[in-house]
């Protein structure tokens, strides 16, 4: 019938669909084929290396602690890679908190800080393991791709820490700089002293307790460093000493038996200032007397008296120290000096001892050449001081002068003349020596067995030679019964000793002590 359709016959030409869209259904499944082949191939190699990874006992790839890598290593390396890292060979700075610039270099084990090498390397060991069956996996992969950090594990020991910064504490240790302490216009001051540093162990503690991982993430220790203040001491007491010694009237009176001369000696405020020195003591500060300042003061007045004398350098010390803590001051000696002689050509032994008023064994004391000869001319002799004769502390206000010329006795106290007596001295063969001397000794009744005398109130004076004494005493006495020399008064008599009345020799027997001065005059 016209217009109907036909149906189409099986096999005919008219039923199949044309040959290009076959072959393109035909490439199109080939290529998702070769697709997919190609993300599974990818896929099974790294499932297959992850499951040798997980069978095997190494740290996955990539896995670093801090700049160690330890990917691919096994537990038992990583451990002790760790261990000789961060354990072994690590070194830190030691830095002064408040001084960066004082720095040294030391293991943190010394700190009590450490790395536990084992549970670090097992946290490692972790990566890739431990987050279920699809998170393990991609992070396997990720460390394996892009790497992974894992922190070490510090661990803190507060004993080894305490022993370790108490061995430092020394060594951080600044002493602080004491301010000098002073007398500025009699008064004791202390300047401001410098401030020390000390190491604070328990705060350095606390610090690096809080803070050890960072000394390993930094190589630094800081020290907690506190300063230390200078000591202040309280001055009041020393400035009150010192007042006390500024205001005490040290006036000195010194005697020349040699001259029968005073000198009064005032040491001023700046005098007494200069022996002075303050110290610390304990928490208060304490006022010595500085002897060698006292002696150079001492050696300052004696060049006042000339080249051949001077103060006795130990006793005026000791008075002025007597004076300063309270004490009354007693008279000073002055004392002489050696001079140097160069001998003549007439020159003898007697000649030289008799100028200079001492007998000729006190010259051989000074020139012991002399005890087997006599001078040669031109040869340097040392005389005796001046004083040389006064072996006792000589008894000021009191003197006695003999003439030899005028053959008299004065009898001095106080200055003034109390009492004026004939004398007979010496005759020529055996003369008075003319010198300084003074009373050594008494003897109610003195024996001369030489002479067979007897010398009534006999004071000794001086020894014409060692052991022979020669003295002043009353008219003498022989063993007949007859007294020597009561009618030649005021003429030369005797064999060296001067003679007085009995009278006058009893009154000035008591009259003077050991000590006072006989000057006999030519």
């Amino acid at each position: 019938m016209v217009g109907a359709t036909q149906p189409i016959a099986q096999g005919s030409s008219a039923a199949r669909p044309p040959r290009s869209s076959t072959l393109g259904l035909t490439l199109a499944g080939a290529l998702a084929g070769l697709v997919l082949l190609a993300i599974a191939i990818p896929i099974v190699a790294g499932l297959i290396a992850y499951l040798g990874f997980i069978q095997s006992d190494h740290i996955a790839p990539g896995v670093y602690v801090r700049s160690l890598p330890i990917g691919d290593m096994t537990l038992a390396d990583a451990n002790q890679a760790l261990t000789r890292t961060y354990n072994q060979e690590l070194m830190v700075v030691v830095t002064d908190t408040s001084d960066p610039a004082r720095a040294w270099p030391a293991y943190p084990a010394e700190f009590g800080i450490s790395v536990d090498s084992l549970a670090t390397a097992q946290t490692a060991f972790a990566v890739g393991r431990q987050k279920g069956l699809v998170a393990a996996p991609l992070d396997y992969y990720q460390s394996a791709s892009r790497g992974r950090q894992v922190d070490p594990l510090t661990r803190f020991d507060p004993q080894t820490a305490r022993r370790g910064l108490e061995a430092w504490a020394p060594l951080l240790y600044v002493a602080p700089q004491e301010g000098a302490i002073a007398i500025e216009n009699g008064v004791v001051v202390q300047a401001p002293g410098t401030p020390g540093k000390a190491l604070d162990v328990d705060a350095t503690l606390a610090l690096l307790a809080t803070n050890a991982q960072i000394v390993l993430d930094y190589s630094v220790v800081p020290l907690v460093v506190q300063p230390v203040a200078p000591h202040t001491y309280n001055v009041s007491g020393a400035t009150s000493e010192v007042q006390r010694h500024l205001h005490t009237d040290l006036t000195l009176q010194a005697y020349d038996p040699v001259g029968d001369e005073w000198r009064t000696f005032s040491p001023q405020p700046d005098d007494i200032l200069n022996w002075l020195r303050v110290q610390p003591q304990g928490d208060a500060v304490s006022v010595q007397v500085d002897e060698a300042a006292i002696d150079a003061y001492v050696a300052g007045l004696s060049s006042q008296l000339g080249s051949d004398r001077g103060l006795d350098p130990s006793r005026t010390r000791t008075e002025l120290l007597s004076g300063l803590n309270g004490a009354s001051l007693n008279w000073v000696p002055i004392r002489y000096a050696t001079r140097s002689y160069t001998v003549n050509p007439r020159d003898t032994k007697i000649s030289i001892a008799a100028s200079i008023g001492v007998p000729a064994w006190k010259l051989e004391e000074y020139n012991p050449a002399l005890r087997t000869r006599g001078p040669a001319a031109g040869e340097s002799l040392t005389l005796p001081p001046r004083d040389s004769m006064l072996a006792l502390a000589v008894v000021p206000g009191k003197r006695i002068i003999i003439s030899i010329s005028q053959q008299r006795m004065y009898v001095y106290q106080n200055g003034g003349l109390i009492r004026t007596e004939i004398v007979s001295t010496g005759i020529a063969d055996s003369p008075t020596l003319p010198g300084l001397f003074q009373v050594k000794s008494h003897y109610v009744n003195a024996y001369a067995s030489r002479w067979d005398l007897w010398m009534p109130h006999f004071l000794g004076v001086y020894d014409a030679v060692p052991g022979f004494e020669n003295g002043i005493h009353g008219l003498p006495l022989l063993s007949s019964g007859r007294r020597l020399w009561a009618d030649v008064l005021g003429r030369p008599a005797s064999f060296g000793c001067i003679i007085l009345t009995l009278d006058a020799a009893e009154w000035l027997y008591g009259w003077a002590e050991n000590g006072v001065v006989v000057d006999i005059q030519r």
